[in-house]
Protein backbone atom coordinates (compact mmCIF):
# COMPACT_ATOMS: atom_id res chain seq x y z
CA UNK A 1 0.00 0.00 0.00
CA UNK A 2 1.31 3.38 -1.09
CA UNK A 3 1.27 6.14 1.40
CA UNK A 4 2.72 9.76 1.15
CA UNK A 5 6.03 8.60 1.92
CA UNK A 6 6.21 5.73 -0.71
CA UNK A 7 4.59 5.19 -4.24
CA UNK A 8 4.12 1.27 -5.38
CA UNK A 9 5.66 -0.06 -8.20
CA UNK A 10 3.66 -2.54 -10.17
CA UNK A 11 4.81 -4.43 -12.79
CA UNK A 12 7.29 -1.33 -14.14
CA UNK A 13 4.27 1.65 -13.51
CA UNK A 14 4.40 3.98 -10.37
CA UNK A 15 1.05 4.38 -8.80
CA UNK A 16 -0.05 7.71 -9.29
CA UNK A 17 -3.15 9.60 -7.50
CA UNK A 18 -6.55 8.87 -8.59
CA UNK A 19 -6.19 12.86 -9.62
CA UNK A 20 -3.28 12.30 -11.68
CA UNK A 21 -4.29 8.96 -13.22
CA UNK A 22 -7.96 10.27 -14.17
CA UNK A 23 -5.73 13.43 -15.77
CA UNK A 24 -3.75 11.61 -17.86
CA UNK A 25 -6.87 9.22 -18.99
CA UNK A 26 -8.69 12.82 -19.99
CA UNK A 27 -6.04 13.95 -22.08
CA UNK A 28 -4.54 10.51 -23.66
CA UNK A 29 -8.63 10.10 -24.83
CA UNK A 30 -8.88 14.39 -25.70
CA UNK A 31 -5.51 13.10 -28.39
CA UNK A 32 -7.10 9.82 -29.22
CA UNK A 33 -10.68 11.33 -30.43
CA UNK A 34 -8.70 14.39 -32.62
CA UNK A 35 -7.35 11.58 -34.35
CA UNK A 36 -10.48 9.41 -34.61
CA UNK A 37 -12.25 12.65 -36.02
CA UNK A 38 -9.27 12.72 -38.65
CA UNK A 39 -9.99 9.55 -39.83
CA UNK A 40 -13.81 9.33 -39.51
CA UNK A 41 -14.19 10.10 -43.01
CA UNK A 42 -12.82 6.43 -44.23
CA UNK A 43 -13.75 4.29 -40.85
CA UNK A 44 -13.79 0.67 -42.82
CA UNK A 45 -10.43 1.26 -45.18
CA UNK A 46 -7.75 -1.24 -44.07
CA UNK A 47 -4.34 0.02 -42.57
CA UNK A 48 -4.78 1.27 -39.30
CA UNK A 49 -3.47 -1.74 -37.63
CA UNK A 50 -2.35 -4.45 -39.74
CA UNK A 51 -5.76 -5.01 -42.04
CA UNK A 52 -7.49 -3.82 -39.37
CA UNK A 53 -9.28 -0.42 -39.99
CA UNK A 54 -10.12 2.81 -37.93
CA UNK A 55 -13.47 1.14 -36.80
CA UNK A 56 -11.79 -2.16 -35.86
CA UNK A 57 -9.06 -0.20 -33.61
CA UNK A 58 -11.54 1.70 -32.34
CA UNK A 59 -14.06 -1.25 -31.40
CA UNK A 60 -10.82 -3.34 -29.95
CA UNK A 61 -10.06 -0.12 -27.29
CA UNK A 62 -14.06 -0.42 -26.96
CA UNK A 63 -13.72 -4.06 -25.33
CA UNK A 64 -10.80 -3.67 -23.22
CA UNK A 65 -12.70 -0.50 -21.68
CA UNK A 66 -16.04 -2.30 -21.57
CA UNK A 67 -13.68 -5.11 -19.29
CA UNK A 68 -12.58 -2.49 -17.13
CA UNK A 69 -15.77 -0.53 -17.10
CA UNK A 70 -17.55 -3.73 -16.22
CA UNK A 71 -15.09 -4.79 -13.40
CA UNK A 72 -15.50 -1.31 -11.76
CA UNK A 73 -19.28 -1.76 -11.60
CA UNK A 74 -20.39 0.40 -14.53
CA UNK A 75 -22.65 -0.27 -17.64
CA UNK A 76 -21.18 -1.81 -20.25
CA UNK A 77 -21.97 -4.30 -23.27
CA UNK A 78 -20.72 -7.91 -21.91
CA UNK A 79 -18.04 -9.24 -23.43
CA UNK A 80 -18.99 -12.58 -23.39
CA UNK A 81 -17.14 -16.14 -22.16
CA UNK A 82 -13.82 -15.97 -23.39
CA UNK A 83 -13.17 -19.23 -24.95
CA UNK A 84 -10.58 -21.01 -21.70
CA UNK A 85 -8.23 -21.64 -24.48
CA UNK A 86 -7.52 -18.10 -25.04
CA UNK A 87 -5.89 -17.93 -21.33
CA UNK A 88 -3.56 -15.13 -20.88
CA UNK A 89 -2.69 -14.45 -24.79
CA UNK A 90 -2.80 -11.51 -25.71
CA UNK A 91 -3.20 -11.95 -29.59
CA UNK A 92 -5.28 -14.76 -29.55
CA UNK A 93 -7.45 -12.42 -26.99
CA UNK A 94 -7.48 -9.43 -29.40
CA UNK A 95 -8.35 -11.63 -32.38
CA UNK A 96 -11.05 -13.37 -30.65
CA UNK A 97 -12.66 -9.71 -29.25
CA UNK A 98 -12.08 -8.76 -32.81
CA UNK A 99 -14.36 -11.40 -34.13
CA UNK A 100 -16.76 -10.56 -31.91
CA UNK A 101 -17.23 -6.87 -32.48
CA UNK A 102 -16.94 -7.62 -36.79
CA UNK A 103 -20.69 -7.10 -37.42
CA UNK A 104 -20.73 -3.34 -35.28
CA UNK A 105 -21.07 -0.52 -37.60
CA UNK A 106 -18.88 2.69 -37.61
CA UNK A 107 -21.83 4.80 -35.74
CA UNK A 108 -22.15 2.35 -33.07
CA UNK A 109 -18.61 1.59 -32.50
CA UNK A 110 -17.98 5.42 -32.19
CA UNK A 111 -20.48 6.20 -30.05
CA UNK A 112 -19.76 3.42 -27.47
CA UNK A 113 -16.53 4.27 -27.15
CA UNK A 114 -17.40 8.06 -26.26
CA UNK A 115 -20.09 6.24 -23.30
CA UNK A 116 -17.82 3.90 -22.37
CA UNK A 117 -14.65 6.64 -21.50
CA UNK A 118 -18.12 8.92 -19.97
CA UNK A 119 -18.58 5.89 -17.52
CA UNK A 120 -15.13 4.79 -17.24
CA UNK A 121 -14.53 8.16 -15.51
CA UNK A 122 -17.93 8.32 -13.47
CA UNK A 123 -16.92 5.12 -12.08
CA UNK A 124 -12.89 6.69 -10.99
CA UNK A 125 -14.62 10.01 -9.72
CA UNK A 126 -16.44 7.98 -7.10
CA UNK A 127 -13.20 5.79 -5.83
CA UNK A 128 -11.36 7.04 -2.70
CA UNK A 129 -7.43 6.04 -2.86
CA UNK A 130 -8.10 3.00 -0.84
CA UNK A 131 -10.19 1.78 -3.68
CA UNK A 132 -7.70 2.73 -6.45
CA UNK A 133 -5.30 0.76 -4.10
CA UNK A 134 -7.47 -2.46 -4.10
CA UNK A 135 -7.12 -5.36 -6.25
CA UNK A 136 -9.63 -5.18 -9.16
CA UNK A 137 -10.39 -8.68 -10.45
CA UNK A 138 -9.82 -11.74 -7.86
CA UNK A 139 -8.30 -13.85 -10.73
CA UNK A 140 -5.29 -11.00 -11.23
CA UNK A 141 -3.03 -9.66 -8.34
CA UNK A 142 -2.78 -5.98 -9.95
CA UNK A 143 -4.37 -2.75 -7.67
CA UNK A 144 -7.32 -0.96 -9.82
CA UNK A 145 -4.50 2.01 -10.41
CA UNK A 146 -2.01 -0.41 -12.32
CA UNK A 147 -5.21 -1.78 -14.52
CA UNK A 148 -6.16 1.96 -14.96
CA UNK A 149 -2.62 2.64 -16.18
CA UNK A 150 -3.40 0.31 -18.93
CA UNK A 151 -6.35 2.28 -20.14
CA UNK A 152 -3.73 5.07 -20.47
CA UNK A 153 -1.03 3.39 -22.31
CA UNK A 154 -3.87 2.00 -24.73
CA UNK A 155 -4.28 4.91 -26.23
CA UNK A 156 -0.64 5.77 -26.46
CA UNK A 157 0.20 2.08 -28.24
CA UNK A 158 -2.36 2.59 -30.88
CA UNK A 159 -1.87 6.30 -31.57
CA UNK A 160 1.19 5.91 -33.47
CA UNK A 161 -0.17 3.69 -36.22
CA UNK A 162 -3.21 5.99 -36.44
CA UNK A 163 -0.92 8.86 -37.01
CA UNK A 164 1.23 7.21 -39.70
CA UNK A 165 -2.42 5.70 -41.36
CA UNK A 166 -4.15 9.30 -41.25
CA UNK A 167 -1.02 11.25 -43.06
CA UNK A 168 0.06 8.45 -45.39
CA UNK A 169 -3.76 7.93 -46.82
CA UNK A 170 -5.97 10.95 -45.65
CA UNK A 171 -4.02 13.65 -45.94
Amino acid sequence: MADSNHVAIVDGKSEPSPKELIAEIEQRRVRWRALVERGSKAPTEPGVAGDWSLRDVVAHINAYLRFHVSNLGGRARPLGEMPEAIGFDTERRNTWMHEQDLGLSWPFVRTEGEQLHEELLAQLRTRSPEQFRAQLVDWHPWPTWRWMCDIRDHYDQHEPGLTLWLDDTKE
